[in-house]
Protein backbone atom coordinates (compact mmCIF):
# COMPACT_ATOMS: atom_id res chain seq x y z
CA UNK A 1 0.00 0.00 0.00
CA UNK A 2 1.14 3.33 -1.17
CA UNK A 3 2.17 5.90 1.40
CA UNK A 4 -0.36 8.06 0.06
CA UNK A 5 -3.11 5.64 0.71
CA UNK A 6 -1.78 4.91 4.06
CA UNK A 7 -2.06 8.52 5.41
CA UNK A 8 -5.51 8.82 4.10
CA UNK A 9 -7.93 10.32 7.16
CA UNK A 10 -9.70 7.84 8.98
CA UNK A 11 -13.11 7.20 8.24
CA UNK A 12 -12.88 8.83 4.75
CA UNK A 13 -14.23 7.42 1.92
CA UNK A 14 -13.01 7.16 -1.63
CA UNK A 15 -15.09 8.58 -4.66
CA UNK A 16 -15.01 6.05 -7.90
CA UNK A 17 -14.37 8.80 -10.04
CA UNK A 18 -10.95 8.66 -8.35
CA UNK A 19 -9.38 5.46 -9.27
CA UNK A 20 -9.85 7.00 -12.95
CA UNK A 21 -7.37 9.24 -12.72
CA UNK A 22 -4.76 7.16 -10.80
CA UNK A 23 -1.67 5.68 -12.03
CA UNK A 24 -2.41 1.69 -11.44
CA UNK A 25 1.55 0.14 -10.31
CA UNK A 26 3.46 -2.16 -12.39
CA UNK A 27 3.11 -6.36 -11.75
CA UNK A 28 6.77 -6.18 -10.52
CA UNK A 29 4.88 -4.06 -7.92
CA UNK A 30 2.98 -5.77 -6.85
CA UNK A 31 5.88 -9.04 -6.61
CA UNK A 32 7.54 -6.77 -4.18
CA UNK A 33 4.42 -5.97 -2.03
CA UNK A 34 4.11 -9.66 -1.33
CA UNK A 35 7.67 -10.16 0.22
CA UNK A 36 7.99 -11.11 4.02
CA UNK A 37 10.79 -8.98 6.00
CA UNK A 38 12.18 -9.52 8.95
CA UNK A 39 10.80 -5.97 10.32
CA UNK A 40 7.11 -7.87 9.21
CA UNK A 41 8.05 -10.85 11.45
CA UNK A 42 9.02 -8.47 14.62
CA UNK A 43 5.31 -6.59 13.71
CA UNK A 44 3.59 -9.84 13.73
CA UNK A 45 5.02 -12.16 15.81
CA UNK A 46 5.57 -9.86 19.10
CA UNK A 47 2.63 -9.62 20.79
CA UNK A 48 1.98 -13.07 20.13
CA UNK A 49 5.02 -14.58 21.41
CA UNK A 50 4.75 -12.36 24.82
CA UNK A 51 1.46 -13.34 25.25
CA UNK A 52 2.55 -17.01 25.09
CA UNK A 53 5.53 -16.27 27.78
CA UNK A 54 3.42 -14.61 30.19
CA UNK A 55 0.39 -17.76 30.05
CA UNK A 56 3.76 -19.87 31.25
CA UNK A 57 5.08 -17.63 33.59
CA UNK A 58 1.08 -17.71 35.27
CA UNK A 59 0.53 -21.64 34.76
CA UNK A 60 3.90 -21.67 36.95
CA UNK A 61 2.56 -19.56 39.63
CA UNK A 62 -0.46 -20.60 39.74
CA UNK A 63 -0.06 -23.48 42.44
CA UNK A 64 1.97 -21.57 44.61
CA UNK A 65 -0.82 -19.04 44.53
CA UNK A 66 -3.80 -21.66 44.75
CA UNK A 67 -2.20 -23.59 48.30
CA UNK A 68 -0.96 -20.44 49.74
CA UNK A 69 -2.10 -19.97 53.21
CA UNK A 70 -4.21 -17.02 53.70
CA UNK A 71 -3.11 -15.09 56.46
CA UNK A 72 -5.40 -14.52 59.49
CA UNK A 73 -7.75 -11.82 59.43
CA UNK A 74 -7.56 -9.65 62.69
CA UNK A 75 -11.24 -9.02 62.77
CA UNK A 76 -10.43 -5.89 65.31
CA UNK A 77 -7.41 -4.22 67.66
CA UNK A 78 -8.54 -2.26 70.55
CA UNK A 79 -5.89 0.11 71.48
CA UNK A 80 -6.66 2.16 74.97
CA UNK A 81 -4.42 5.31 75.53
CA UNK A 82 -4.12 6.04 79.52
CA UNK A 83 -2.22 9.24 80.37
CA UNK A 84 0.05 8.82 82.93
CA UNK A 85 2.04 10.93 85.82
CA UNK A 86 5.54 10.90 85.01
CA UNK A 87 7.43 11.57 88.87
CA UNK A 88 11.50 12.57 88.92
CA UNK A 89 12.60 9.59 90.37
CA UNK A 90 15.28 9.80 94.14
CA UNK A 91 17.96 9.54 93.45
CA UNK A 92 19.14 5.73 93.52
CA UNK A 93 21.14 5.25 96.91
CA UNK A 94 24.92 3.71 96.73
CA UNK A 95 25.23 0.28 97.87
CA UNK A 96 25.99 -0.19 101.36
CA UNK A 97 29.81 -0.63 101.43
CA UNK A 98 31.38 -3.93 102.48
CA UNK A 99 32.60 -4.91 105.89
CA UNK A 100 36.06 -4.43 106.88
CA UNK A 101 36.66 -8.06 107.18
CA UNK A 102 36.30 -9.19 103.74
CA UNK A 103 34.97 -13.09 102.72
CA UNK A 104 36.54 -13.46 99.88
CA UNK A 105 34.50 -15.73 96.94
CA UNK A 106 32.14 -17.75 100.11
CA UNK A 107 28.92 -19.20 99.22
CA UNK A 108 26.87 -18.62 102.49
CA UNK A 109 23.88 -20.79 102.48
CA UNK A 110 20.70 -19.53 104.55
CA UNK A 111 20.59 -22.61 106.48
CA UNK A 112 22.35 -26.22 106.76
CA UNK A 113 21.34 -29.31 105.93
CA UNK A 114 20.49 -32.28 108.70
CA UNK A 115 23.32 -32.59 111.37
CA UNK A 116 24.49 -35.61 110.97
CA UNK A 117 26.57 -34.56 108.31
CA UNK A 118 28.65 -31.58 108.08
CA UNK A 119 26.82 -28.59 108.36
CA UNK A 120 27.06 -24.60 107.00
CA UNK A 121 27.41 -21.86 108.94
CA UNK A 122 24.05 -20.49 109.35
CA UNK A 123 22.45 -17.19 109.11
CA UNK A 124 20.28 -16.76 112.37
CA UNK A 125 17.44 -15.20 111.77
CA UNK A 126 14.47 -14.29 115.02
CA UNK A 127 12.47 -16.07 113.00
CA UNK A 128 10.78 -19.44 114.96
CA UNK A 129 12.05 -22.84 113.10
CA UNK A 130 10.58 -26.37 112.88
CA UNK A 131 11.95 -28.94 114.13
CA UNK A 132 10.28 -31.79 112.88
CA UNK A 133 12.97 -33.29 110.92
CA UNK A 134 16.20 -31.96 112.47
CA UNK A 135 17.73 -35.15 113.91
CA UNK A 136 20.54 -34.76 116.10
CA UNK A 137 21.46 -38.52 116.83
CA UNK A 138 25.23 -37.68 115.92
CA UNK A 139 27.64 -39.86 116.82
CA UNK A 140 30.85 -38.53 117.27
CA UNK A 141 33.97 -40.15 115.52
CA UNK A 142 37.83 -40.15 116.69
CA UNK A 143 38.53 -36.93 116.19
CA UNK A 144 41.93 -38.37 114.23
CA UNK A 145 39.21 -39.60 111.83
CA UNK A 146 37.23 -36.84 110.93
CA UNK A 147 37.75 -35.13 107.37
CA UNK A 148 38.93 -31.77 106.35
CA UNK A 149 36.35 -29.62 105.78
CA UNK A 150 35.83 -28.15 101.99
CA UNK A 151 34.82 -24.76 102.98
CA UNK A 152 34.79 -22.47 105.62
CA UNK A 153 31.55 -22.14 106.78
CA UNK A 154 30.93 -26.21 107.52
CA UNK A 155 31.35 -26.96 110.93
CA UNK A 156 33.05 -30.31 111.90
CA UNK A 157 30.81 -32.96 113.22
CA UNK A 158 31.90 -32.77 116.89
CA UNK A 159 29.79 -29.31 117.26
CA UNK A 160 27.08 -30.43 114.85
CA UNK A 161 24.06 -29.61 117.15
CA UNK A 162 24.79 -26.40 117.56
CA UNK A 163 24.85 -25.69 114.15
CA UNK A 164 21.04 -24.51 113.21
CA UNK A 165 18.28 -23.00 115.46
CA UNK A 166 16.27 -26.25 114.61
CA UNK A 167 19.35 -28.35 116.07
CA UNK A 168 19.39 -26.30 119.09
CA UNK A 169 15.89 -26.58 119.86
CA UNK A 170 15.78 -30.27 119.00
CA UNK A 171 18.75 -31.26 121.47
CA UNK A 172 17.49 -29.04 124.29
CA UNK A 173 14.19 -31.30 123.96
CA UNK A 174 16.36 -34.52 123.32
CA UNK A 175 18.08 -34.01 126.54
CA UNK A 176 16.23 -31.49 128.64
CA UNK A 177 13.95 -33.56 129.97
CA UNK A 178 10.56 -31.64 129.95
CA UNK A 179 12.33 -28.36 129.99
CA UNK A 180 10.86 -25.55 127.74
CA UNK A 181 13.21 -25.79 124.86
CA UNK A 182 11.98 -22.35 123.21
CA UNK A 183 12.38 -20.61 126.77
CA UNK A 184 15.96 -21.73 127.21
CA UNK A 185 17.02 -20.58 123.79
CA UNK A 186 15.34 -17.42 124.22
CA UNK A 187 17.26 -16.95 127.32
CA UNK A 188 20.81 -17.69 125.44
CA UNK A 189 19.34 -15.45 123.06
CA UNK A 190 18.86 -12.68 124.88
CA UNK A 191 22.30 -13.19 126.46
CA UNK A 192 24.22 -13.08 123.61
CA UNK A 193 22.79 -9.90 122.72
CA UNK A 194 23.45 -8.03 126.19
CA UNK A 195 26.84 -9.31 125.34
CA UNK A 196 26.60 -7.84 121.48
CA UNK A 197 25.40 -4.54 123.10
CA UNK A 198 28.04 -4.20 125.86
CA UNK A 199 31.29 -5.25 123.74
CA UNK A 200 34.09 -2.26 124.10
CA UNK A 201 34.52 -0.61 120.41
CA UNK A 202 37.90 -2.26 120.21
CA UNK A 203 36.37 -5.81 120.06
CA UNK A 204 37.06 -6.68 123.72
CA UNK A 205 34.71 -6.65 126.65
CA UNK A 206 35.09 -5.33 130.34
CA UNK A 207 36.09 -2.13 132.50
CA UNK A 208 38.53 -3.24 134.44
CA UNK A 209 41.32 -3.52 132.27
CA UNK A 210 43.39 -6.88 133.57
CA UNK A 211 40.19 -8.43 133.45
CA UNK A 212 39.67 -7.81 129.63
CA UNK A 213 41.56 -11.03 128.55
CA UNK A 214 39.65 -13.55 130.02
CA UNK A 215 36.42 -12.12 129.43
CA UNK A 216 36.65 -11.52 125.94
CA UNK A 217 37.82 -15.05 125.59
CA UNK A 218 34.85 -16.75 127.53
CA UNK A 219 32.32 -14.30 125.79
CA UNK A 220 33.76 -14.84 122.09
CA UNK A 221 33.27 -18.83 123.70
CA UNK A 222 29.71 -18.44 124.44
CA UNK A 223 28.87 -17.12 120.94
CA UNK A 224 30.93 -19.76 119.15
CA UNK A 225 29.12 -22.44 121.50
CA UNK A 226 25.70 -21.24 120.21
CA UNK A 227 26.97 -22.26 116.60
CA UNK A 228 27.70 -18.81 115.45
CA UNK A 229 30.68 -18.19 113.22
CA UNK A 230 32.44 -14.79 111.68
CA UNK A 231 29.98 -14.98 108.47
CA UNK A 232 26.64 -15.10 110.96
CA UNK A 233 24.33 -12.92 109.97
CA UNK A 234 23.93 -11.17 113.35
CA UNK A 235 26.56 -11.78 115.81
CA UNK A 236 29.41 -11.89 112.54
CA UNK A 237 30.53 -8.73 113.37
CA UNK A 238 30.69 -9.42 117.05
CA UNK A 239 32.90 -12.27 116.62
CA UNK A 240 35.15 -10.96 113.86
CA UNK A 241 35.86 -7.99 116.50
CA UNK A 242 36.67 -10.06 119.10
CA UNK A 243 38.97 -12.38 117.24
CA UNK A 244 40.49 -9.59 116.03
CA UNK A 245 41.62 -7.98 118.98
CA UNK A 246 42.73 -11.44 120.12
CA UNK A 247 45.19 -11.75 117.37
CA UNK A 248 46.13 -8.51 118.45
CA UNK A 249 46.97 -9.84 122.04
CA UNK A 250 48.85 -12.33 120.83
CA UNK A 251 50.96 -10.69 118.55
CA UNK A 252 51.90 -7.64 121.00
CA UNK A 253 51.68 -9.44 124.69
CA UNK A 254 52.61 -13.03 123.88
CA UNK A 255 55.97 -12.74 125.40
CA UNK A 256 56.22 -15.57 126.36
CA UNK A 257 52.81 -15.63 127.08
CA UNK A 258 49.51 -13.49 127.58
CA UNK A 259 48.83 -12.31 131.22
CA UNK A 260 47.41 -9.85 133.44
CA UNK A 261 49.03 -10.76 136.37
CA UNK A 262 50.50 -14.29 138.29
CA UNK A 263 47.31 -15.32 139.17
CA UNK A 264 45.78 -14.90 136.03
CA UNK A 265 43.68 -17.27 133.84
CA UNK A 266 44.41 -15.13 130.81
CA UNK A 267 46.99 -17.29 128.07
CA UNK A 268 44.52 -20.63 128.31
CA UNK A 269 41.58 -18.78 127.75
CA UNK A 270 42.87 -17.27 124.76
CA UNK A 271 44.42 -20.05 123.80
CA UNK A 272 41.32 -21.92 124.21
CA UNK A 273 38.73 -19.54 122.38
CA UNK A 274 41.44 -19.41 119.29
CA UNK A 275 41.86 -22.59 118.79
CA UNK A 276 38.09 -23.53 118.84
CA UNK A 277 37.60 -20.41 116.26
CA UNK A 278 40.80 -22.23 114.06
CA UNK A 279 38.50 -25.28 114.34
CA UNK A 280 35.25 -23.88 113.61
CA UNK A 281 36.33 -21.40 110.75
CA UNK A 282 40.03 -22.92 109.39
CA UNK A 283 40.78 -18.92 109.29
CA UNK A 284 45.01 -19.11 108.56
CA UNK A 285 45.78 -16.03 111.20
CA UNK A 286 43.81 -17.84 113.93
CA UNK A 287 45.86 -21.24 112.85
CA UNK A 288 49.13 -19.20 113.72
CA UNK A 289 47.96 -17.99 116.70
CA UNK A 290 46.80 -20.84 117.88
CA UNK A 291 50.25 -22.97 117.31
CA UNK A 292 51.66 -19.83 118.92
CA UNK A 293 49.68 -20.18 122.32
CA UNK A 294 49.60 -24.10 122.24
CA UNK A 295 53.15 -24.24 121.58
CA UNK A 296 53.57 -21.97 124.89
CA UNK A 297 51.30 -24.45 127.22
CA UNK A 298 53.09 -27.50 125.77
CA UNK A 299 56.72 -26.38 126.30
CA UNK A 300 55.62 -25.00 129.96
CA UNK A 301 54.10 -28.43 131.13
CA UNK A 302 55.21 -29.44 134.39
CA UNK A 303 56.81 -32.65 134.42
CA UNK A 304 54.16 -33.97 136.76
CA UNK A 305 51.57 -33.63 133.65
CA UNK A 306 49.79 -29.96 135.08
CA UNK A 307 50.39 -26.31 135.79
CA UNK A 308 50.92 -23.80 138.07
CA UNK A 309 50.19 -20.16 138.16
CA UNK A 310 52.64 -18.29 136.01
CA UNK A 311 53.44 -21.38 134.50
CA UNK A 312 56.30 -21.91 137.43
CA UNK A 313 57.80 -25.55 137.03
CA UNK A 314 60.66 -24.56 140.17
CA UNK A 315 61.03 -27.82 142.46
CA UNK A 316 60.07 -26.91 145.85
CA UNK A 317 59.22 -28.93 148.46
CA UNK A 318 55.47 -28.93 149.33
CA UNK A 319 54.07 -29.24 153.12
CA UNK A 320 52.71 -32.69 152.50
CA UNK A 321 56.29 -34.17 152.07
CA UNK A 322 57.42 -32.77 155.14
CA UNK A 323 56.59 -35.18 158.41
CA UNK A 324 54.00 -32.95 160.30
CA UNK A 325 55.76 -33.34 163.46
CA UNK A 326 59.73 -32.98 162.76
CA UNK A 327 59.49 -31.10 159.58
CA UNK A 328 61.70 -33.36 158.05
CA UNK A 329 61.40 -34.15 154.47
CA UNK A 330 59.99 -37.83 154.10
CA UNK A 331 61.79 -40.74 152.92
CA UNK A 332 61.09 -40.73 148.83
CA UNK A 333 59.82 -37.60 148.26
CA UNK A 334 62.15 -35.27 146.30
CA UNK A 335 61.07 -31.35 145.76
CA UNK A 336 58.44 -31.10 143.10
CA UNK A 337 56.50 -28.38 140.89
CA UNK A 338 54.07 -26.69 142.17
CA UNK A 339 50.68 -27.77 140.85
CA UNK A 340 46.66 -26.31 140.44
CA UNK A 341 44.02 -28.46 139.08
CA UNK A 342 42.01 -24.67 138.96
CA UNK A 343 44.84 -23.57 136.82
CA UNK A 344 45.53 -26.44 135.12
CA UNK A 345 41.96 -27.17 133.94
CA UNK A 346 41.77 -24.20 131.44
CA UNK A 347 45.04 -25.62 129.83
CA UNK A 348 44.10 -28.95 129.64
CA UNK A 349 40.80 -27.78 127.61
CA UNK A 350 42.79 -25.54 125.16
CA UNK A 351 44.95 -28.73 124.43
CA UNK A 352 41.40 -30.76 124.03
CA UNK A 353 40.38 -27.34 121.68
CA UNK A 354 43.72 -28.09 119.72
CA UNK A 355 43.66 -30.99 119.43
CA UNK A 356 39.77 -31.18 117.80
CA UNK A 357 40.52 -28.36 115.64
CA UNK A 358 43.96 -30.68 113.87
CA UNK A 359 46.78 -28.68 115.42
CA UNK A 360 49.82 -31.22 114.32
CA UNK A 361 52.22 -29.06 116.76
CA UNK A 362 55.21 -31.60 118.17
CA UNK A 363 54.49 -33.00 121.18
CA UNK A 364 50.71 -32.05 121.61
CA UNK A 365 49.65 -36.13 121.83
CA UNK A 366 52.26 -36.44 124.45
CA UNK A 367 51.35 -33.19 126.21
CA UNK A 368 47.17 -34.53 126.70
CA UNK A 369 48.93 -38.58 127.64
CA UNK A 370 50.80 -36.36 130.62
CA UNK A 371 47.85 -33.97 131.03
CA UNK A 372 46.05 -36.95 131.81
CA UNK A 373 48.43 -38.22 134.52
CA UNK A 374 48.60 -34.83 135.76
CA UNK A 375 44.78 -35.08 136.96
CA UNK A 376 45.11 -38.33 138.34
CA UNK A 377 47.79 -36.95 140.48
CA UNK A 378 45.02 -34.52 142.07
CA UNK A 379 43.28 -37.54 143.67
CA UNK A 380 42.63 -38.05 146.73
CA UNK A 381 44.78 -40.97 148.49
CA UNK A 382 43.20 -40.66 151.68
CA UNK A 383 40.05 -42.56 150.41
CA UNK A 384 39.05 -45.56 148.15
CA UNK A 385 36.00 -43.05 147.13
CA UNK A 386 38.57 -40.80 145.11
CA UNK A 387 37.20 -36.99 144.00
CA UNK A 388 39.90 -34.91 143.11
CA UNK A 389 41.71 -31.41 144.78
CA UNK A 390 43.09 -28.28 144.11
CA UNK A 391 46.94 -28.85 145.13
CA UNK A 392 48.22 -32.88 145.34
CA UNK A 393 47.39 -34.96 148.39
CA UNK A 394 44.43 -32.25 149.10
CA UNK A 395 40.84 -32.35 150.78
CA UNK A 396 38.72 -33.53 147.66
CA UNK A 397 36.37 -30.81 146.73
CA UNK A 398 32.93 -30.71 144.76
CA UNK A 399 34.48 -27.79 142.38
CA UNK A 400 37.77 -29.04 141.39
CA UNK A 401 36.14 -33.04 141.24
CA UNK A 402 33.72 -31.50 138.39
CA UNK A 403 37.17 -29.82 136.76
CA UNK A 404 38.73 -33.61 137.50
CA UNK A 405 36.01 -35.49 135.85
CA UNK A 406 35.09 -32.82 132.70
CA UNK A 407 38.93 -32.73 131.79
CA UNK A 408 39.48 -36.71 132.00
CA UNK A 409 36.22 -36.52 129.90
CA UNK A 410 37.55 -34.57 127.24
CA UNK A 411 40.94 -35.83 126.68
CA UNK A 412 39.98 -39.16 126.42
CA UNK A 413 39.79 -41.05 129.72
CA UNK A 414 36.12 -40.48 130.79
CA UNK A 415 36.11 -44.13 131.75
CA UNK A 416 38.74 -44.43 133.84
CA UNK A 417 38.52 -45.72 137.28
CA UNK A 418 39.32 -42.37 138.64
CA UNK A 419 36.88 -40.27 136.82
CA UNK A 420 34.17 -43.21 138.20
CA UNK A 421 35.13 -43.38 141.43
CA UNK A 422 34.88 -39.23 141.72
CA UNK A 423 31.79 -39.47 139.94
CA UNK A 424 30.52 -41.49 142.59
CA UNK A 425 32.19 -39.57 145.60
CA UNK A 426 30.35 -36.49 144.03
CA UNK A 427 26.93 -37.53 143.94
CA UNK A 428 27.51 -39.73 147.95
CA UNK A 429 28.55 -36.54 149.39
CA UNK A 430 26.98 -33.78 147.20
CA UNK A 431 23.66 -35.44 146.59
CA UNK A 432 21.34 -32.08 147.79
CA UNK A 433 23.83 -29.92 145.75
CA UNK A 434 23.23 -32.32 142.53
CA UNK A 435 19.48 -31.71 143.05
CA UNK A 436 19.22 -28.28 144.25
CA UNK A 437 20.31 -25.14 142.10
CA UNK A 438 20.37 -22.88 145.36
CA UNK A 439 20.41 -19.38 143.90
CA UNK A 440 19.76 -18.26 147.27
CA UNK A 441 21.53 -19.21 150.53
CA UNK A 442 20.41 -22.89 151.32
CA UNK A 443 21.91 -24.64 154.90
CA UNK A 444 21.45 -27.90 153.53
CA UNK A 445 23.39 -27.15 150.56
CA UNK A 446 25.98 -24.91 151.27
CA UNK A 447 26.91 -27.13 154.46
CA UNK A 448 27.82 -30.06 152.16
CA UNK A 449 29.56 -27.47 150.06
CA UNK A 450 30.40 -23.97 150.84
CA UNK A 451 31.52 -22.80 147.71
CA UNK A 452 28.20 -24.00 146.04
CA UNK A 453 26.77 -20.53 146.81
CA UNK A 454 30.38 -17.81 146.47
CA UNK A 455 31.36 -19.77 143.63
CA UNK A 456 27.95 -20.93 142.56
CA UNK A 457 28.74 -20.23 138.74
CA UNK A 458 31.73 -21.32 138.32
CA UNK A 459 31.17 -24.81 140.26
CA UNK A 460 27.71 -25.39 138.42
CA UNK A 461 29.41 -24.67 134.91
CA UNK A 462 31.45 -27.65 136.20
CA UNK A 463 28.76 -29.65 138.02
CA UNK A 464 26.32 -29.20 134.65
CA UNK A 465 28.97 -30.19 132.13
CA UNK A 466 29.96 -33.44 133.86
CA UNK A 467 26.55 -35.35 134.74
CA UNK A 468 25.20 -34.74 131.32
CA UNK A 469 28.30 -36.31 129.62
CA UNK A 470 28.40 -38.82 132.35
CA UNK A 471 24.88 -39.89 131.97
CA UNK A 472 24.77 -39.34 128.32
CA UNK A 473 22.23 -37.14 129.09
CA UNK A 474 19.42 -38.90 130.47
CA UNK A 475 18.41 -40.80 134.19
CA UNK A 476 17.13 -39.85 137.39
CA UNK A 477 20.84 -37.61 138.08
CA UNK A 478 20.79 -35.67 134.65
CA UNK A 479 16.77 -35.40 135.01
CA UNK A 480 16.63 -34.00 138.63
CA UNK A 481 19.25 -30.98 138.23
CA UNK A 482 18.42 -30.24 134.57
CA UNK A 483 15.14 -29.40 135.87
CA UNK A 484 16.55 -27.59 138.63
CA UNK A 485 19.52 -25.22 137.55
CA UNK A 486 17.48 -24.59 134.43
CA UNK A 487 14.61 -23.54 135.61
CA UNK A 488 16.66 -21.24 138.24
CA UNK A 489 18.57 -19.82 135.51
CA UNK A 490 15.65 -18.89 133.62
CA UNK A 491 13.91 -17.10 136.82
CA UNK A 492 17.38 -15.64 137.92
CA UNK A 493 18.11 -14.19 134.63
CA UNK A 494 17.78 -9.59 134.50
CA UNK A 495 15.20 -8.26 131.70
CA UNK A 496 17.94 -7.21 129.73
CA UNK A 497 19.48 -10.79 129.52
CA UNK A 498 22.40 -10.63 132.13
CA UNK A 499 22.90 -11.98 135.36
CA UNK A 500 23.72 -11.06 138.52
CA UNK A 501 25.84 -14.10 140.47
CA UNK A 502 23.87 -15.91 143.71
CA UNK A 503 26.54 -13.92 146.06
CA UNK A 504 26.32 -10.61 144.53
CA UNK A 505 22.44 -10.77 144.74
CA UNK A 506 21.67 -12.43 148.18
CA UNK A 507 24.68 -12.63 149.57
CA UNK A 508 24.33 -9.85 152.67
CA UNK A 509 24.75 -12.04 155.23
CA UNK A 510 28.14 -12.65 154.18
CA UNK A 511 31.18 -11.00 155.87
CA UNK A 512 33.56 -9.18 153.05
CA UNK A 513 35.94 -8.95 155.02
CA UNK A 514 36.27 -12.32 155.61
CA UNK A 515 34.33 -14.08 152.62
CA UNK A 516 36.10 -14.31 149.04
CA UNK A 517 32.93 -14.56 146.62
CA UNK A 518 31.63 -13.79 143.54
CA UNK A 519 31.17 -10.55 143.99
CA UNK A 520 31.98 -6.85 143.70
CA UNK A 521 34.51 -7.11 146.53
CA UNK A 522 36.68 -8.60 144.69
CA UNK A 523 38.49 -5.93 142.64
CA UNK A 524 38.17 -8.04 138.98
CA UNK A 525 34.65 -7.73 139.71
CA UNK A 526 34.43 -4.14 141.23
CA UNK A 527 32.40 -2.07 138.11
CA UNK A 528 29.33 -4.24 138.63
CA UNK A 529 29.58 -4.31 134.22
CA UNK A 530 32.20 -7.03 135.05
CA UNK A 531 30.80 -8.82 137.02
CA UNK A 532 27.67 -9.00 134.77
CA UNK A 533 30.09 -9.97 132.15
CA UNK A 534 31.52 -12.89 134.45
CA UNK A 535 28.02 -13.85 135.10
CA UNK A 536 26.44 -13.73 131.47
CA UNK A 537 29.37 -15.76 129.96
CA UNK A 538 29.17 -18.12 132.25
CA UNK A 539 25.86 -18.69 132.58
CA UNK A 540 25.28 -18.77 128.69
CA UNK A 541 27.71 -21.78 128.35
CA UNK A 542 26.18 -23.27 130.80
CA UNK A 543 22.88 -23.28 129.40
CA UNK A 544 24.40 -24.57 125.94
CA UNK A 545 25.45 -27.49 127.26
CA UNK A 546 22.53 -29.20 125.71
CA UNK A 547 23.73 -28.79 122.18
CA UNK A 548 27.72 -27.26 122.77
CA UNK A 549 29.36 -31.02 122.97
CA UNK A 550 27.05 -34.05 122.04
CA UNK A 551 27.46 -36.34 125.01
CA UNK A 552 28.55 -39.10 122.13
CA UNK A 553 31.77 -36.76 122.16
CA UNK A 554 34.86 -38.53 123.07
CA UNK A 555 38.92 -37.06 121.81
CA UNK A 556 40.92 -40.31 121.32
CA UNK A 557 43.93 -41.16 120.27
CA UNK A 558 44.76 -42.79 117.36
CA UNK A 559 47.68 -45.24 117.49
CA UNK A 560 49.28 -43.72 114.03
CA UNK A 561 50.48 -40.39 113.49
CA UNK A 562 47.55 -38.27 113.90
CA UNK A 563 46.33 -36.30 110.35
CA UNK A 564 45.22 -33.30 110.68
CA UNK A 565 41.55 -32.30 109.97
CA UNK A 566 42.20 -29.43 108.26
CA UNK A 567 44.00 -29.25 104.54
CA UNK A 568 47.26 -26.91 104.72
CA UNK A 569 46.79 -26.27 100.81
CA UNK A 570 43.24 -26.08 100.81
CA UNK A 571 41.38 -22.03 100.11
CA UNK A 572 39.24 -20.89 103.15
CA UNK A 573 38.06 -17.85 101.92
CA UNK A 574 37.34 -16.62 105.61
CA UNK A 575 40.04 -13.63 106.36
CA UNK A 576 40.63 -11.01 109.06
CA UNK A 577 42.66 -8.34 107.57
Amino acid sequence: MSDEHKHMPEGEHEHPAHYEHMELPAYDDYLKAQKITVKDIKDHLTGPIVSVIVHIIILCTLPSIVFMEHPKQIDSIEVQVENMEIKQMDKIPEPPKPPDEVLDDLEVEIDRPDVDTQVNVTVDSAASVSTTDVDINVDIPDLTSIKPNNSALKLPKIYAARATSGGRISAIKKYGSGTDAKKIEDAIEKALNWLANNQNEDGSWGVYETSKYSFTAMATLAFLAHGDTPASQKYGQVIVKALKKMLEWVDKKCNPYITSGWYSYDHSLIAYTIAEAYGITKMPKLKDAMEKTIRFIIENQNKRGTFYYGYDRTPVIQSYDRDPISGKLLKGRDPEPPSNLAFSGWNFQALKSAFSAGCELPGLQETIDKAILGIKYHENPNTKEGGFSETPRGKPDFGMTGVGILCLGLLGAGDSKEAKKAMTWMQKYNANGMKTCAWRYNADVHKEYQKAFTHALYTWYYQTQVIFQDSKGKGGTWNRWNRAFSNAYLQEQNSDGSWLTPAEKYGSHLDPNKTNAEWHYVKEYSDVKDLKIYATTQNCLTLEVYYRYLPTYRLSKSSEKKKSIVDEEEDLGLKIE
